[in-house]
């Protein structure tokens, strides 16, 4: 994962490093997507929209942008009445405050991988958010 990182700042001069992982909601109320950032730690590239708000971090701002409209969600950016303060795990560690490399991890919930057609709005939302990634890059 270090060579890939390496190889896109290499080519690009920066790096979205996504990682995926499936969760089972405990509750109803939980959120449906979860993104592990380490409390923002992980991001430091903003997106090119003109503004400095803390917000438009890339990767993170196109990607909920696209995913709010259909999924609830945490962020990660801050511990709330749902969250338990999920910051990511062991691929986002490895990414804690590197220059030119945002890092997310995505925990989708059980109710969006069983359901084909969530499943598919997903995918959907998720390529739109990463065509937006590279426009905003």
């Amino acid at each position: 994962m270090k060579y890939l990182a390496k190889e896109c700042l290499r080519l690009f001069g920066k790096c979205l490093f996504i990682d995926f992982h499936g969760f089972t909601k405990p509750r109803d109320d939980y959120q449906d997507i979860i993104f592990g950032n380490i409390f923002s730690n992980t991001l430091s590239i903003k997106s090119k929209v003109g503004t400095t708000s803390n917000d438009e971090f890339w990767g993170l701002s196109e990607l909920k942008t696209q995913f709010l409209p259909h999924f609830s969600m945490d962020d990660g950016r801050c511990v709330n009445d749902i969250s338990i303060g999920y910051s990511g795990g062991y691929i986002t560690h490895q990414f804690y405050r590197k220059n030119n490399i945002n890092a997310i991890q995505l925990e989708i919930a059980d109710n969006i991988r069983n359901d084909l057609s969530l499943t598919n709005l997903f995918i959907d939302d998720f390529i739109k958010g990463i065509i937006n990634c590279v426009k905003n890059a």
